[in-house]
């Protein structure tokens, strides 16, 4: 029984999307959902529930079951890290770096740094609030005064 391995940023919404679309192909009689349905499901090609459309999407990616296959998710979501993901409810020094700098990312283009230089014309006092704010704007001065006020900020 082959399987399919999961994207790289599973999302359960898109799972569960899943399972329902292949409820109902599979109760519509869709040839492709029951054949699916017949090589995942213990009970073989029929039209299942929602919890055995489940038990299918997860047996196809290599679970087996939909707890298992859930908890592996959210597993991966407590533990995921992007740090180049810019959070609009984080503080605009907080944003400014994440913006300004190159992150080697698919969304690094000059759109980044346009609303980086926007964020700064609008508040021009977080370079004063972050080393990492004052070294994006190459603000020697304000970079300076932080590293004078409290140099372990160097190690950060």
């Amino acid at each position: 029984m082959a399987t399919v391995r999961l994207p790289e940023d599973p999302s359960l919404e898109q799972l569960r999307k899943q399972a329902k679309d292949l409820r109902d192909q599979a109760r519509a009689g869709v040839s492709e959902a029951l054949g699916l349905v017949g090589t995942h499901h213990p009970d073989g090609p029929h039209p299942p529930s929602l919890a055995g459309a489940q038990l299918v999407v997860a047996r196809r990616h290599g679970f087996s079951s939909w707890a298992t296959l859930k908890r592996h998710v959210e597993t991966i979501q407590h533990y995921r890290r992007v740090p180049d993901q810019v959070d609009t409810a984080s503080s605009p020094a907080e944003q400014f770096p994440l913006l300004a700098c190159l992150s080697y990312g698919h969304d690094d283009n000059p759109v980044r740094w346009h609303q980086a230089a926007e964020l700064l014309a609008v508040h021009p006092e977080l370079t004063n609030a972050s080393v990492h704010a004052a070294a994006a704007a190459a603000d020697a001065d304000a970079l300076a005064a932080l590293l004078a006020a409290d140099p372990t900020l160097a190690a950060t």
